[in-house]
């Protein structure tokens, strides 16, 4: 339902899951550490399906039309984060690292690939890794 009230979500964005309804995923995280090196990979696969003719179950911020013949397709996405680093200190977590993180979207018309490098410091006095 388009109503706030009539929907589960706050802010506009799903309460429950972030695809909502109708989708595949499998997600695997792999982390290695030697000494002060680490490197972590990140791998994120979902299938998700979409119509363009009518909402049947898979956008909770519209209104279902359950009398129109879906067209469905499929929308996959992958994507991947390797990061390579060295931690300087182990107390306060001190680390340099570098990055490549790869996104590719597949839709039945087209495709988006997402490709960047990346490399910073970074230190975390507080480890709060929230993965959601």
């Amino acid at each position: 339902s388009s109503d706030p009230r009539m929907n589960y979500s706050q802010s506009n964005l799903p309460l429950a899951h972030p695809l909502v309804a109708g989708f595949d995923e499998l997600i695997a995280r792999v982390s290695y550490r030697h000494n002060r090196f680490f490197v972590t990979d990140n791998f994120i696969y979902s299938a998700r399906d979409k119509n363009d003719l009518g909402n049947i179950g898979t956008d909770i911020l519209q209104a279902s039309n359950t009398n129109v013949i879906p067209g469905f397709y499929r929308n996959n996405v992958l994507y991947n984060q390797l990061e390579v680093g060295y931690r300087f200190n182990k107390k306060n977590n001190l680390q340099a690292y570098v990055g490549h993180t790869w996104r590719n979207e597949t839709h039945a018309s087209s495709n988006w690939i997402t490709n960047y490098v990346y490399a910073g410091v970074r230190t975390r006095l507080k480890n709060k890794t929230l993965d959601f």
